[in-house]
């Protein structure tokens, strides 16, 4: 099974993924996320699945940098990946990745919720822009903003929004979210963890 999970555990014991279809879920984007997914990565994609599944389901988001870095397998150096929006200046994030998923010709089908937020939605956002996959799901969480964390000697954080971040199309998703292209609400068995339809119907998107 080309079933990989980054950062969490397993949770799709629900559903079974096929043999030939890879399987990556990213919880949150941490400072290892990057090198972790560079590994598994470049693992699925000599196995030659005939889809890849990219969950981000339930992702808060993180670091942006990490999100610019696994962006770059999907988009090559020197495109747009997400635009910084400051002082009424629109400031390109371009990608510095060699964009090697394209020539693999796989198909991606990228999961997310209402709990999908901020790097996660950079991503799902990017990827769905350029078209490289379908988002299947729910309507994401909506947050646009970048943010700067002090941390202080006694524990506590400060955040400040610095910027706002718009889509490589410059869609702003900020309160509203992205709309997936497939859309998919979960059931109460879903919820309970006895069933999966979402995971479900991603495979069997990618089986067509």
């Amino acid at each position: 099974m080309l079933k990989i999970d980054t950062v969490i555990p397993d949770t799709t014991s629900a559903v079974t993924v096929p043999d030939d279809i890879g399987y990556i879920s990213i919880y949150q984007f941490t400072s290892t996320t990057a090198d972790e997914f560079n590994d598994v990565f470049k693992t699925m994609l000599s196995k030659k699945p005939i889809g890849i599944i990219l969950d981000l389901r339930d992702n808060p988001g993180g670091y942006l940098d990490a999100a610019y870095r696994i962006l770059g397998h999907f988009i090559a150096k020197g495109k747009t990946i997400m635009n910084l929006k400051m002082d009424g200046n629109v400031l390109p994030q371009l990608s510095e990745g060699a964009g090697e998923f394209a020539a693999a010709g796989i198909p991606l089908m990228i999961l997310v919720n209402d709990g999908t937020a901020s790097a996660s939605e950079v991503v799902a956002g990017a990827l769905q822009d350029y078209k490289i996959g379908r988002l299947l799901g729910e309507t994401t969480f909506g947050k646009g903003t970048v943010q700067e964390v002090t941390t202080y000697t006694d524990g506590s954080l400060f955040k400040l929004s610095i910027a706002h971040w718009l889509t490589p199309l410059k869609r702003d998703i900020n309160k509203v979210g992205l709309t997936p292209d497939i859309v998919l609400v979960r059931t109460k068995d879903d919820v309970l963890n006895k069933t999966d339809t979402q995971l479900t119907r991603a495979i069997q998107e990618l089986q067509k």
